[in-house]
């Protein structure tokens, strides 16, 4: 759940309920989602999946490369197919991942395993 505030007098609570499932083996990785947004006067579904492939053995010590490919829908939002290939560099605890979409935007995230 996320609460969206675009002034302090208008607070709004959007719900993100969805079903995610996804695969990682040491070498191959295949991650599906399926999200419905839902706020006042706003319902909207988001459809993703990824596949990826390590350009190298898993090491655990040192950076391992990652090439993916994302494609993604947003139907009534966005209504074309948005491709993304990605770079993913996963190390012990650590993944950051850069890529660039069809439809022009930079995409990135990081995350961290405590």
């Amino acid at each position: 759940m996320q609460v969206i505030a675009t002034t302090p007098e208008a607070l709004r609570l959007a719900v993100r309920p969805g079903i995610q499932f996804d695969a990682e083996t040491t070498r191959l990785r295949l991650e599906g989602k399926a999200l419905l947004y839902l706020a006042s006067g706003i319902e909207r579904p988001l459809f993703s999946a990824t596949a990826g492939a390590a350009l190298t053995e898993a090491t655990y010590t040192g950076f391992q490369p990652w090439v993916e490919l994302q494609a993604r829908a947003m139907p009534g939002v966005v209504d074309q197919l948005e491709l993304t290939p990605k770079l993913r560099l996963v190390h012990k605890r650590m993944v950051l991942e850069v890529g660039y979409s069809t439809l022009g935007t930079m995409v990135g995230g990081m995350s961290y395993t405590f």
